[in-house]
């Protein structure tokens, strides 16, 4: 299991200090026009660009306050925030190397509910190569393609920041979901689960933290936590989970991450959470069809039929 665990960590570490992520957004500037920038601020906002994808893949060595730095929207803080949380739990180093190959055009891109902001986007065609040496067990590799539309914004003369930027093709604004804050649930009056933000791809993730409120330490292992059809059938029966949730002490406020492999569909699914403890608390259910919004896996091509 602790394999697994190394794998799906490595997997979802390649989408995102324990405090809370922020809630606020940076407000862009706000220019009048909408034609072409000038030399000055084209190549500011390729810079900016550039500098985000570094720090991106430097995070594991530098930390992620640099690239929190460079982000102006809510759930890209949240990503940042949940990133170093995954960076902490991963059992052992992380290196990576950025491959930039270009930065190009420069379009437009008016937001509808705020007339007046201006955001621009670019076509991105890179990747970056993550190394794992785990504690235990073989280090590996793995790619991540960053090709395709990123957005960003003048917050300053000459400084943009990173609005959205695209990962194995999907825009990471639509993978990367911050849920309401009012999004927890209670076993009793023993624990609280808040589900700060989830992540559909690569994989399904659930971000979240855990206090126990009275009682003895609560503890979550991969067995703990399942995914359930809406017959009461499992469809997932183990999860990958960080190492935080193995001693949550009594008064304590501990974030952790339980992950999937990616399922086709949320419906009639729920997340069950069975927490181990002396002090006695049923499972916990979370019913998500009505709270995640995963992006949809495309169904398989239909074989042409031969003659």
């Amino acid at each position: 299991m602790r394999r697994r665990l190394v794998l799906v960590l490595a997997s979802v570490l390649l989408g995102t200090a324990c405090q809370p992520g922020p809630e606020g957004a940076r407000e862009p500037s706000r220019p009048q026009d909408l034609g072409a920038l000038d030399a000055s601020d084209d190549a500011a906002a390729r810079g900016a660009i550039a500098t985000f994808l570094r720090a991106y893949v430097d995070a594991p060595r530098d930390g992620t306050a640099p690239l929190a730095a460079l982000g102006a929207s809510r759930w890209l803080e949240h990503w940042v925030h949940w990133l170093g949380v995954q960076i902490d739990a991963f059992p052992g180093t992380q290196t990576a190397e950025l491959q930039l190959t270009s930065i190009s055009g420069t379009e437009p891109v008016a937001i509808p509910d705020q007339p007046g902001d201006l955001i621009r986007q670019m076509e991105l065609t890179a990747s970056a190569r993550f190394h794992f040496q785990p504690d235990q067990g073989d280090p590996f590799d793995v790619t991540r393609v960053l090709d395709g539309p990123v957005r960003v914004f003048q917050a300053a003369p000459d400084h943009w920041l990173v609005v959205d930027f695209t990962r194995e093709g999907v825009p990471m604004s639509r993978a990367f979901q911050v849920l309401p804050k009012d999004a927890s649930w209670e076993a009793g009056d023993y624990l609280t689960v808040r589900m700060d933000s989830f992540v559909s791809v690569p994989a399904w993730q659930f971000d979240l933290v855990v206090q126990v409120h009275r009682g003895s330490p609560a503890s979550l292992t991969p067995a703990g936590a399942q995914l359930i059809d809406a017959d009461g059938k499992v469809v997932e029966p183990k999860a990958a989970i960080t190492d935080a949730f193995g001693s949550i002490e009594v008064g304590a406020k501990v974030e952790g991450i339980v992950s999937f492999d990616l399922q086709p569909s949320v419906k009639g699914l729920t997340l069950r959470l069975s927490f181990s403890s002396r002090t006695p608390v049923a499972p916990l259910d979370i019913p998500l069809e009505d709270l995640i919004e995963p992006v949809p896996i495309a169904p398989a091509p239909t074989a042409a039929p031969s003659g």
